[in-house]
């Protein structure tokens, strides 16, 4: 899983970043947030890994095995469009990924080898949704829908692979004391600083 965070860093806009799995965690600091940072670090990616993260483009541009995008980060756009639009193409899109979680929480080690009928029928509904037509619904809708076809292969990665979360919350908390760190003191006062930081 990778994800990054916004720090002030010498007066700067700095960014950490996090790549991590259940066993290691690694952060560094850095004064820019797109690819060039995940670049310098993993130039050629991650070839034999599932990659979990947010929908930000320089993430999703990784080399990875698979990548799944972060389900939490879409359910909430999902309840923003619910509240503000009245979308019921939202609602059922939200629907269809909480059943997907629910799911998985159901699955058995020997069921990811053998999709389910139950996961073959999420994939069905995912279908039936962002093939519908969209220019009935606002524009935020519209491009949300987009982005989603697009990165299709990539929403219920985690209903075919056991060790795989449907969402990004281990790099969230991965990096969550970098924003204690920013309330308590303001700043980082050096990118030298912010860099032993990480590595503490």
């Amino acid at each position: 899983g990778s994800d990054e965070t916004g720090a002030p860093v010498a007066g700067k806009k700095g960014w950490f970043h996090t790549w991590q799995n259940t066993a290691l965690t690694f952060i560094v600091a850095s004064l820019n947030r797109g690819y060039q940072t995940i670049a310098t670090y993993f130039p050629d990616g991650f070839p034999i890994s599932v990659y979990v993260s947010d929908c930000w483009a320089a993430q999703l541009k990784v080399v990875a095995l698979l990548h799944q995008i972060c389900i939490a980060h879409l359910l909430r756009e999902l309840a923003n469009f619910e509240e503000a639009l009245s979308c019921t193409w939202s609602i059922q899109m939200k629907q269809v990924l909480l059943d997907a979680i629910e799911i998985k929480k159901q699955l058995t080690e020997s069921q990811y080898q053998n999709s389910p009928a139950e996961v073959l029928k999420i994939h069905a509904r995912l279908d039936e949704l962002l093939q519908a037509d969209s220019t009935a619904y606002h524009k935020k809708v519209q491009t949300f829908i987009k982005r989603l076809t697009k990165n299709q292969k990539a929403i219920l990665t985690f209903l075919h692979h056991p060790k795989v979360p449907p969402d990004s919350n281990g790099s969230e908390r991965a990096i969550r004391n970098i924003k204690v760190k920013v309330k308590v003191s303001g700043q980082y006062r050096s990118l030298r600083g912010a860099e032993r930081f990480a590595i503490i």
